[in-house]
């Protein structure tokens, strides 16, 4: 059973509180209030606890001083933690994002890619974030342009016209971190005619990447096939983290 020990102030610090003869103590809670009106500077209101041979076993203050004048109550409880005066950490940081895109439904004209010919995505839209983490498009309306250093990945996804013939995309511009540009047969997705889930035949890619300021980025398409065949919709979507003090590269990485 607990029994309360209180005594009423003012006392002169420090208070000691002596235990009887034969009597055992075990605090579950101290409690004290300090009266700092005669305070000539800032100061911490202290609860310390020590064995009957003078050993500190316990000491509780809060984490900020308390300004001359001003009075504060400090509380020991065993396993109490005080409260930290450091900021939450913060949330995830969210990537910032930008969209290039092309579609006929939209009301964009189709792109013609020639037979046998890789070309650039033109972008004649953009949805760019509002920290100008990404600008575009330009040169004259296929590259994108990374305004610092960032972690990203990036996707492209093509709808092309009907028909069963060879088709790839392939995102462009040389990677910190990995391959690109590799517009080759190889890169090329067979086309099938009709799809079930789709109107058009998508061909798509996605690459993990990384950019220094004044990255660019950009997008081709392939047509494999003998005549030429018109690209109905495309969508090239950059996301980046901020990666501060990255300079380029990874070492030992394919490059």
């Amino acid at each position: 059973m607990s029994v309360p020990i209180t005594r009423d102030g003012p006392y002169a610090a420090p208070y000691s509180y002596r235990l009887a003869a034969g009597e055992s103590w075990t605090a579950l809670t101290i409690s004290a209030v300090f009266d700092g009106t005669a305070a000539s500077g800032a100061f911490y209101p202290c609860c310390s606890i020590y064995t009957q041979d003078g050993k500190l076993v316990s000491r509780d203050f809060p984490n900020a001083s308390v300004a001359a004048g001003a009075s504060a109550e400090v509380t020991y409880h065993p396993f109490l933690r005080q409260a930290s005066s450091a900021a939450p950490p913060s949330a995830a940081t969210a990537p910032s994002v930008a969209t290039f895109y092309r579609a006929a439904r939209l009301g964009d004209p189709a792109q013609t890619i020639g037979a046998g010919a890789t070309a650039l995505l033109a972008w004649p839209n953009a949805k760019l974030p509002t920290d100008g983490a990404i600008t575009g498009p330009f040169f004259p309306n296929f590259y994108a342009q990374i305004n610092g250093a960032y972690m990203a990945d990036v996707s492209l996804r093509v709808g092309w016209e009907d028909a069963a013939y060879q088709k790839a995309c392939v995102i462009g511009t040389t990677n910190r971190i990995a391959s690109a540009d590799a517009v080759t047969a190889g890169s090329y997705f067979n086309g099938v005619s009709p799809l079930t889930q789709d109107t058009h035949n998508w061909t798509t890619d996605f690459e993990p990447d990384s950019f220094v300021n004044g990255d660019l980025k950009h997008a081709y398409v392939v047509n494999g096939d003998a005549v030429a065949r018109d690209v109905i919709e495309a969508w090239l979507t950059i996301r980046v983290w901020v990666a501060s003090g990255y300079t380029g590269g990874i070492p030992g990485y394919p490059q």
